[in-house]
């Protein structure tokens, strides 16, 4: 099987209908799969979480105070 990468924008409407149209044939084969890759900041936040590199805060005021730190 082939991967292959498709980069496009979400909201313009060929887009759109292109995404609807492969996800449909995805649903009615079995020789089609689609992985939705997260984005680098993504893939960031969820590696600081995993190494609980987190902000634990009371309120909105500690919140702000820590990342202006």
């Amino acid at each position: 099987m082939s991967t292959y990468v498709i980069k496009f924008n979400e909201k313009s409407k060929e887009a759109k209908y292109l995404l609807g149209l492969i996800q449909e044939l995805a649903k009615n084969s079995s020789s089609i799969s689609l992985e939705k890759i997260p984005n680098k900041e993504t893939l960031k936040s969820i590696g600081d979480a995993k190494n609980n590199q987190l902000f634990y805060a009371e309120n909105v005021d500690e919140l702000f105070n820590q990342l202006n730190e």
